[in-house]
């Protein structure tokens, strides 16, 4: 696209008022990912710590 051709179409009032409710619906859908996003690292953590704390992760070998 020439600069020509987008100059006179960031002159249309019409074109601007879309290009707009795009951004607002862009913006929009990124805050709903986030807030989901958040509520599954919320369910995660309490996934994790529903399990038995006192388990041992590693052990050492007789040999040490």
């Amino acid at each position: 696209m020439h600069r020509s051709e987008l100059a006179a179409a960031l002159a249309n009032h019409a074109f601007e008022a879309r290009l707009t409710a795009c951004r607002r619906q862009l913006a929009n859908s990124d805050d709903s990912l986030t807030s989901d996003t958040s509520a599954a690292d919320k369910d995660f953590r309490q996934e994790v710590l529903k399990g038995p704390v006192t388990r041992i992760l590693w052990r050492r070998s007789p040999k040490e």
